[in-house]
C-alpha cells in the first residue's frame, strides 16, 4: 500500500506563492499550474517505469506517491486526487492564497508574511530584507489602474469631436437666423443644445432660443429656457449669468401678463448685475414697458431714461431704438401726440442703419408700428395705414405673430376712426383670436377696449343694442383690474357712465364717474403748476424734469422763467427737488437740437414715406 512503501514526511511550512503576473485584455487564459514535483527518486523511477504502460504517463502528471494521472482529468482546487501527505500540502498553500486574496491592501499584516522557519528565509524568502517588500510592490502594481487603452481614447476623442461640431452647428444657427431662416436655425441650437456638454455654451445657446421664441410669441417656451439658464447660472454660481437668466423670465413673464412678477425679477437682475451692462439696460428697458402698462408714467420714464444713457454708453444702438418706441408709445398715451411722433421717428432712422436682414426687418417691424400710432391720432389716416400695412407684409415674411397681432389692432384703429365699424370689429376679432393664441393678455385688453369703443359707435349707429356695450365693457375693466391698467380701466368707467347717462340710471353714472376721477387721481394725470388734466389745453405739449415729474410744457417754462427773474433755485413743484443746469431728461437732448436746427416735429408734408427694403437672402450682410 501506499502508507507503507512511503516513508514518513515532514510537511513544509507553507509559504506566499508569487501573485501571477498581469493579463492584458483580451489575452488568453493561462493554463493551470502544474502540481508540485516529487521529492522520492524511487516514485519518479516507478513513474518513469510505468509512464509507458496504458497511455498514462505521456500526457499525464506525476503525484509524490501515485501514478501518473491523465492532464484531462486534473482541476485546480481538486485534491482527492492525491493521497493524504500531499492533499494536505495543497490545502496549506490554496489557505495562504486565499489570506492573501481576501484581505484588502490596508489590512494586511507583516507578520502574516513571514516564514515560521529559518529553512526559507534567504533571498528568496518572505524575510524583510528579502523578496517579501519586492513581492508586495509587485501586488501595489498590480492594483494600479491600468493604462488607458486604444477603446478609450477613441471615446475621448469622439468627445471633443462632437463638442466642437455643436459649436459650428450654433454657429450656423447664429447666420441662419440673421438670413430670417429661422426654422432651420432653431433646428441647429436644439441639436447642438443635445450635444453641448459646457455650461457656458449650454447657457449661449439657451439664450439663442429664447431671444427666437420671443419673436415668435411662443412665451411659454421662453420662460421654461429662462428657468434652464437660471438652473445652469445657479451651478455656475455666477452674478452675471444669474442676472441675464433673470432677464429672461422677466421679459417672459412681461409678455404673457404677469407684471407683478415681471418686476420682481427685473429687481433681482439688477442685484446681481449692477454696472453699466447690456443686461442692465433691457432691465430698465423691460421695467419701463411695465410700468407704462400700470400706468405709472413717471416712473416709466425714469426707467427708460436710465435705459437710454445704457445704451449710450455701451453704444448698443438695437436698446436705444427700443428705449425710442418706449417713450413714443408713453407720450402717445399722455395726448402729447407731436412728441410721441418725434421719439418714432427717431426710432425708424436708427432702424435703417441696421446691415443683417433680420435685425433690419425686426427693428423696421417695431417702429413702424410705434409709428402708426400717432400718425392716426394727428389725423394722418393714409400714412398711418401704409406705415401699418408695411410691417404687417414684413411680419408675414418673417413669421412674427405678435408683430401680425398688433398691426391688425391698428388697423381697426384706423377703419373705425373712418367709421367703417363692420370691418373695425372683424379686425378686432382676430387680433383677439392671435393675441389669446400667444397668450399675450395686454394685447388681448388692447383688442378688447377697441371692440368696446366700436361697439359704442355701432350702438349711436342704432344698430344693436345697449346690452352688448355694457357686457364687453364689464369684461374690459375685469381684465384691466388683473393687470393693474388703470388708464383703460378710467376709460371704460367713463364709457360705462355714458351708457347709464343714456339709460336714465343717475346712481351708476355717479358712480362710474367717481371711480373714473379716482383712477385720475391715481394716475397723476394732472399738471402740478396749473393743476390741469393732461390734454385740456390746447397743444398739450409735455416736458418731464430730471426726477421724471411730467408738466405742462408752457407751465415748465413759466416756471423757470420765473425762478431765475427772482433768483431763486429751481426745484421741482411736486418732489421739490433741486434743478440743474439740464432742466429735461437726457432723452431730449437730440430733440430739442433738432427744434433749434429748424427741423421739428415731422408735419403732414415733411414727414419721410416709408419705401419698403429688400429683405431676400441674397441681400449683403
Amino acid at each position: 500500500s501506499c502508507s507503507a512503501s512511503c516513508p514518513p514526511t515532514v510537511p513544509a511550512t507553507p509559504t506566499r506563492s508569487p501573485r501571477p503576473p498581469h493579463r492584458p485584455i483580451g489575452a488568453p487564459l493561462a493554463p493551470p499550474p502544474p502540481p508540485p514535483a516529487s521529492t522520492h527518486g524511487q516514485d519518479r523511477q516507478l513513474g518513469g517505469s510505468l509512464s509507458g504502460v496504458g497511455g498514462l504517463g505521456g500526457s499525464g502528471f506525476q503525484c509524490e506517491c501515485l501514478e501518473d494521472r491523465p492532464l484531462d482529468r486534473w482541476e485546480p482546487g481538486v485534491f482527492d486526487m492525491w493521497c493524504a501527505s500531499c492533499t494536505k500540502k495543497r490545502r496549506e498553500s490554496a489557505a495562504w492564497s486565499t489570506l492573501e486574496l481576501s484581505l484588502p491592501p490596508h489590512q494586511l499584516s507583516s507578520s502574516a508574511l513571514l516564514p515560521e522557519t529559518p529553512d526559507s528565509e534567504g533571498p528568496g524568502g518572505g524575510g524583510l530584507g528579502g523578496g517579501g517588500l519586492e513581492m508586495c510592490g509587485v501586488e501595489l502594481r498590480g492594483r494600479q489602474p491600468p493604462p488607458p487603452s486604444v477603446w478609450d481614447c477613441l471615446v475621448s476623442c469622439h468627445d471633443k469631436l462632437g463638442q466642437r461640431l455643436a459649436r459650428k452647428r450654433v454657429e450656423q444657427g447664429v447666420r441662419l437666423y440673421n438670413q430670417q431662416k429661422h426654422l432651420a436655425a432653431v433646428k441647429k441650437w436644439k441639436q447642438a443644445l443635445r450635444r453641448i456638454n459646457k455650461d457656458n455654451d449650454r447657457f449661449i445657446t439657451l439664450g439663442y432660443l429664447s431671444q427666437a421664441h420671443l419673436d415668435w410669441g411662443r412665451y411659454r417656451e421662453m420662460l421654461d429656457f429662462g428657468f434652464q439658464q437660471l438652473d445652469i447660472a445657479n451651478e455656475m454660481d455666477s452674478p452675471m449669468l444669474r442676472a441675464e437668466a433673470y432677464l429672461t423670465i422677466a421679459r417672459a413673464n412681461e409678455r404673457l401678463g404677469n407684471l407683478e412678477k415681471a418686476v420682481s425679477y427685473c429687481r433681482h437682475s439688477l442685484y446681481n448685475q449692477c454696472d453699466q451692462s447690456r443686461t442692465t439696460g433691457y432691465v430698465q428697458l423691460t421695467l419701463g414697458n411695465t410700468y407704462l402698462v400700470y400706468s405709472s408714467f413717471s416712473k416709466a420714464i425714469e426707467h427708460f431714461d436710465l435705459a437710454l444713457k445704457v445704451s449710450r454708453s455701451i453704444h448698443d444702438t438695437a436698446l436705444e431704438l427700443q428705449v425710442y418706441c418706449g417713450l413714443g408709445h408713453a407720450f402717445c398715451l399722455l395726448q402729447d401726440y407731436e412728441k410721441s411722433l418725434s421719439f418714432s421717428a427717431k426710432a425708424f432712422e436708427l432702424s435703417k442703419t441696421f446691415h443683417i436682414i433680420d435685425l433690419n426687418s425686426k427693428y423696421q417691424r417695431l417702429s413702424l408700428v410705434t409709428l402708426a400710432t400717432p400718425l392716426r391720432k394727428l389725423g394722418r389716416l393714409p400714412e398711418a395705414k401704409d406705415c401699418c400695412q408695411d410691417a404687417l407684409k414684413l411680419a408675414l415674411t418673417a413669421g412674427d405673430r405678435p408683430t401680425h397681432a398688433r398691426c391688425l389692432s391698428i388697423l381697426a384703429d384706423i377703419h373705425r376712426q373712418c367709421l367703417d365699424v363692420q370691418r373695425a370689429y372683424k379686425r378686432y376679432e382676430a387680433s383677439m383670436q392671435l393675441m389669446v393664441h400667444l397668450e399675450d393678455r395686454t394685447g388681448q385688453l388692447l383688442a378688447l377696449n377697441g371692440m368696446a369703443k366700436t361697439l359704442g359707435l355701432m350702438r349711436r349707429q342704432s344698430k344693436i343694442c345697449d346690452c352688448r356695450p355694457l357686457e364687453i365693457n364689464n369684461k374690459v375693466i375685469d381684465l384691466a383690474s388683473s393687470l393693474c391698467c388703470k388708464l383703460i380701466m378710467r376709460s371704460a368707467h367713463l364709457r360705462l357712465a355714458e351708457l347709464y347717462r343714456i339709460l336714465n340710471d343717475e346712481e351708476n353714472d355717479a358712480l362710474q364717474c367717481r371711480l373714473a376721477a379716482c383712477l385720475t387721481e391715481e394716475m397723476e394725470l394732472t399738471c402740478g403748476v396749473c393743476g390741469d388734466r393732461y390734454g385740456d389745453q390746447g397743444g398739450n405739449s409735455l416736458d418731464a424734469l430730471p426726477c421724471s415729474h411730467i408738466f405742462h410744457a408752457k407751465c415748465v417754462r413759466d416756471l423757470m422763467n420765473s425762478a431765475d427773474r427772482k433768483k431763486k433755485k429751481r426745484n421741482c413743484p411736486d418732489c421739490r427737488r433741486s434743478l440743474n443746469s439740464r432742466l429735461m431728461l437726457i432723452c431730449y437732448d437730440e430733440l430739442k437740437a433738432a427744434y433749434a436746427d429748424g427741423r421739428g416735429p415731422p408735419s403732414a408734408t415733411t414727414f419721410p414715406r416709408y419705401h419698403h427694403s429688400p429683405c431676400s437672402d441674397d441681400q449683403p450682410l
